[in-house]
């Protein structure tokens, strides 16, 4: 007579425990599904794709437009970043020196995903371009703008020239863009001992 209401009280368990463990897969997928709308992760932007002009802030609130395509205008360089991303402190010296030895054929322009931090982390590496934030979410859905460190060289016309998904401190990243700016990045090595020195 026991075995009867134990083995009811294991089945009823067991559908509880079915139920459960149901519940808590559907709910994964719903957040996996969130996560991938908010920050789509489908690797580099296209050549050739069209950038429309977005408006951000500075980091006083003040209002600035992004636009491409103005005439007579230099092709821009965007430099998406986050102040926490350790390789976008890893990358900090490359962009800076991408910056000053590219200036002159290029504007460069950050784009910062989060606010926190970021003055620290402009004055701490050097970056000598300005960063700007709030982007508007739209843009970051359309451009796929999550990754980081991400670079995204938009041509005169207003046109992607060329991006790229993460630091260029190893390859094939570093050469391919060593190759599209014409000019040399420090290596690895080289940047451990820097990092080590601060």
């Amino acid at each position: 007579m026991t075995r009867r209401p134990a083995a009811l009280a294991i089945a009823v368990l067991t559908l509880l425990l079915c139920a459960s463990a149901a519940v808590i897969i559907r709910q994964g997928h719903r957040i996996l599904d969130l996560e991938s709308e908010l920050n789509p992760q489908a690797g580099p932007l296209p050549e050739g794709l069209s950038l429309d002009p977005f408006e951000v802030q500075d980091l006083s609130g003040k209002p600035h437009l992004i636009e491409f395509g103005k005439p007579g205008s230099k092709p821009t360089v965007l430099y998406v970043l986050r102040p926490g991303c350790i390789w976008c402190k890893r990358n900090s010296r490359n962009i800076a020196l991408l910056a000053s030895q590219a200036g002159g054929r290029y504007n460069f322009v950050g784009l910062s995903l989060a606010a926190s931090g970021l003055d620290e982390f402009i004055r701490r590496n050097n970056i000598q371009f300005p960063v700007y934030v709030n982007i508007p979410s739209a843009v970051l859905a359309r451009y796929r703008l999550g990754s980081t460190p991400e670079t995204i060289v938009v041509s005169s016309t207003g046109r992607v020239m060329k991006s790229w998904s993460g630091a260029y401190i190893q390859d094939p990243i570093k050469s391919d863009v060593e190759k599209f700016f014409a000019l040399h990045l420090p290596s690895v090595a080289r940047l451990n001992q820097a990092d080590e020195a601060r």
